[in-house]
């Protein structure tokens, strides 16, 4: 992917530490949750949420994620990197910082706490089908 040219926005694992899926945000969203897709988005995360350990922690990587594609002035604070991924050693596998042979990419470092909101409001504005 980072050799096709397409632009890409990385938002990487660190980046929705803040973006944690508690209870209280969840009975928030499933009160606020009008559009069909908004309720299964909400019924898919209690899911998630009742078979997790009740003490580990998940974050909203994916949901995070869509709605920075949905919103990118959800971006906070971004750094293009050159990247690629490790064919060899003991990185293989992993997407590395790489000046020689790496792609420029956007990768975000932080995102705005309003992203609750925004990914609520984004799934309520859906239209629905039936």
């Amino acid at each position: 992917m980072f050799t096709s040219g397409t632009p890409i926005t990385l938002v990487p694992l660190d980046a929705t530490n803040a973006f944690q899926l508690t209870w209280d945000w969840l009975n928030s969203f499933g009160a606020s949750a009008v559009t069909k897709e908004a309720r299964f988005c909400h019924d898919l995360l209690a899911l998630i949420k009742n078979n997790s350990a009740s003490t580990s922690m998940y974050s909203l990587w994916d949901p995070l994620t869509a709605a920075i594609l949905a919103d990118p002035s959800l971006i906070v604070e971004q750094v293009t990197l050159n990247l690629t991924v490790a064919l060899t050693g003991d990185q293989v596998g992993r997407t590395v910082i790489d000046d020689v042979e790496g792609k420029p990419v956007q990768v975000v470092l932080e995102a705005d706490p309003n992203f609750f909101t925004v990914f609520v409001n984004k799934l309520n504005q859906w239209p629905h089908y039936y």
